[in-house]
């Protein structure tokens, strides 16, 4: 018998009987980044490099949102094909986003993230199992080509993929990588120099032309500028439109006649696995299928979204294996689903950092650097991202 645990309580929240929160806060600081996930640590690294007294401010443990419980593709691209984003953001915008996936796994590899324990090189390959996907996929990898970037249109393959559930063409991107996420997470923190008050909420922020008070469980801090690195609970604080949704997750123990040599996504990366370590498999998704149950800010787990994983992954690799794990994060979503980067408000204290619809591990990194320096006034707006304030 299957015995499903579903979470419906936030693990952050903590009663007087707890006792005061021990972070020490200073009064004042010249930028406050508020989350210590992959953007927040990223941001805070570029912000105390520049020089900038800085504070992170985390409402749990680090890296305790979806920064953790994610697939851990350090992948090319966006939440679609290359073909499906230049129709949304024409040639020139599709090309400037691909690149940005690529800088972020090259700065990431600079800061040494190949030591990390989990971190290989694994091609990420898209799977068209549709005609109109399939159609894409082709037209994605002649214009990838056509713009420069190394992709393979490929038909066949030798894993376990291609012998019990072989699609109709496949994409690759040959450069990509996988990593595991908490490890990673670690590894990121340990780059960061300026200091992380765990287990602090933030309840308001009160703009002025004078600066930003932060209002917390420990205490106001008075910051010259504020860069909300809270994705999916970016909106709780400031008005941007970053849409909470879960994505859920499952872990098998598979026998060593079950191969996985690339890091697949399908159905347009509403579904997507890869071999974890020898002998497990990860396989997420399914939301897409359920959208209105998991437009939620409630990490945990649900019977239908689980069972759809199981059948999906029982097709894909020939059989039914022993479930090892089952979980949940919580991602923020965003119109088009580009990062919302910039200025909450006219006098410009106030900055937010946030919506990476799924793909924080790909464009976290870069995007939050370039974000922080942006609001420090060192470099521009990343051009892959939105406006905060626009629709």
């Amino acid at each position: 018998m299957t015995v499903f645990f579903c979470a419906h309580y936030d693990p952050h929240m903590r009663s007087h009987w707890s006792g005061p929160v021990t972070n020490e806060l200073p009064e004042s600081v010249e930028a406050l980044v508020i989350g210590a996930g992959v953007s927040g640590l990223s941001a805070a690294m570029a912000l105390h490099g520049s020089g900038v007294d800085t504070l992170v401010v985390e409402r749990g443990a680090v890296g305790s949102g979806a920064s953790t419980k994610n697939a851990g593709y350090l992948m090319r691209g966006g939440a679609d094909n290359y073909a499906a984003a230049v129709d949304l953001f024409g040639r020139e915008g599709a090309a400037g986003l691909w690149r940005a996936t690529e800088e972020n796994l090259e700065r990431l590899i600079a800061l040494g993230v190949e030591s990390v324990d989990g971190f290989e090189r694994r091609p990420s390959t898209l799977l068209a199992y549709e005609d109109d996907e399939d159609l894409d996929i082709e037209a994605s990898a002649a214009m990838m080509r056509e713009d420069g970037f190394d992709a393979e249109l490929v038909t066949s393959g030798e894993d376990t993929l291609w012998r019990e559930m072989p699609p109709r063409c496949a994409l690759v991107n040959p450069g990509d990588a996988v990593v595991n996420p908490e490890r990673m997470i670690t590894w990121l923190r340990s780059h960061v120099r300026a200091p992380i008050a765990k287990r602090t909420e933030v309840f308001d922020l009160i703009e002025s032309d004078a600066g930003v008070t932060v209002r917390t469980s420990a205490g106001d801090i008075r910051a010259e500028r504020v860069l909300v690195c809270a994705n999916a609970w970016a909106s709780r604080l400031v008005d941007c439109p970053v849409v909470a949704n879960r994505g859920q997750m499952l872990a098998l123990r598979v026998p060593e006649s079950v191969r996985l040599d690339h890091a697949y996504s399908a159905n347009r990366g509403s579904e997507y696995f890869r071999a974890a370590e020898p002998g497990g498999v990860v396989v997420g998704g399914w939301r897409k299928h359920f959208e209105h149950e998991e437009r939620t800010d409630t990490a945990g787990v649900s019977v239908n979204v689980q069972r759809g994983l199981e059948d999906f992954a029982a097709r894909a690799l020939g059989g039914r294996y022993p479930v090892i794990a089952r979980w949940g994060g919580v991602m923020g979503f965003s119109p088009a689903g580009l990062p919302r980067v910039g200025p909450v408000s006219e006098a410009g204290r106030l900055w937010c950092c946030a919506g990476f619809t799924g793909h924080g591990m790909s464009l976290g990194h870069v995007t939050a650097t370039h974000a922080a320096l942006a609001m420090a006034g060192s470099s521009p707006v990343p051009p892959w991202s939105r406006p905060v304030r626009s629709g």
